[in-house]
């Protein structure tokens, strides 16, 4: 039997309040029009009462931020699943700091959260920790570094910062705009394979929170001043 294609978005929700729901609709909604030629747009009040529904049919706790996951099939059918809890509250750096290897693929079809994409990036991890890393840098078939463990992904250097990750993703763009209100200035070329040993700091971020890498094909990074961008960007929701 085969699966039923899907697409999907993971959200975070802390201190019972889901973050960046808009966002994540929008994206959901987008990729359901393009990709399966149906409507998906629910009101937004309700969507998050059934997102607190869920957290609270769950039980978790209130201290630490939780995940649901939305999931919209080729009806345009709403399937919201528990995704877990954190081990954070919000959207904060986190204690690892995993080694990566960069691995060269395209997606299929589209940059959009996919039931493909998803099986694509756990294949190219298994390839990862093949060549001994904790996780993979997706490089595109131009060479541009797109994320890290299917995030979103990054780099610092000096008044500098460099990505070639989709505006379309919603923690990506609220990455963008605090980087940006913290005085870096994007460079115009993308990140990408040539460049991104030039950084000093590779970090992603989703629905986990900020992450820095520790090593990339054995390159060193440091860790400066993604704990100041996790913050800025917690405060946001302040």
């Amino acid at each position: 039997m085969t699966p039923t294609p899907y697409i999907y978005q993971t959200l975070q929700v802390t201190g019972g309040e889901p973050r960046l729901t808009s966002a994540h609709l929008l994206a959901l909604g987008e990729w359901a029009s393009r990709l399966f030629d149906v409507d998906y747009a629910p009101e937004l009040a309700a969507f998050e009462q059934r997102v607190k529904r869920l957290v609270s049919e769950e039980r978790y706790p209130d201290s630490l931020s939780s995940f649901v996951r939305v999931e919209v099939d080729t009806d345009g059918e709403e399937h919201l699943l528990p995704a877990g809890i954190s081990l954070y509250n919000g959207y904060t750096l986190r204690s690892i700091t995993p080694s990566a290897a960069i691995i060269r693929y395209d997606l299929p079809f589209c940059e959009g959260h996919t039931s493909v994409r998803e099986s694509a990036a756990q294949f190219a991890t298994l390839q990862a920790q093949l060549r001994g890393a904790d996780i993979a840098i997706r490089s595109n078939v131009k060479g541009e570094c797109v994320t890290a463990d299917d995030a979103p992904l990054f780099a610092l250097r000096g008044g500098w910062a460099a990505t070639s990750s989709t505006r379309e993703d919603a923690e990506a763009a609220l990455t963008r705009h605090i980087i940006e209100s913290e005085g870096l200035q994007f460079m115009p070329e993308p990140l990408n394979e040539e460049n991104i040993f030039d950084f000093d700091e590779l970090f992603y971020i989703d629905h986990r929170g900020v992450t820095s890498i520790g090593q990339c094909n054995g390159h060193i990074y440091m860790s400066l001043k993604a704990e100041r961008i996790a913050r800025q960007i917690e405060n946001f929701f302040h």
